[in-house]
């Protein structure tokens, strides 16, 4: 099986004119932990005056 990833945008494109810049902007993230892949190429932006909490086990 194989899986097709979606194409990559620019800046341009994921940000529209009225919303400002992220603070913090992670692409394309992977992760693999013993073989097993937990996180693939994930995109995950905050924006100004937002709280995120990223948890795990």
């Amino acid at each position: 099986m194989t899986t097709q990833k979606p194409a990559q945008t620019t800046d341009t494109q994921r940000v529209p004119a009225d919303q400002p810049e992220p603070v913090v902007r992670c692409t394309g993230v992977s992760k693999v932990f013993d073989g097993n892949t937990v996180l693939d190429d994930i995109n995950l932006d905050v924006l100004p005056g937002e709280t995120m909490v990223i948890m795990g086990g």
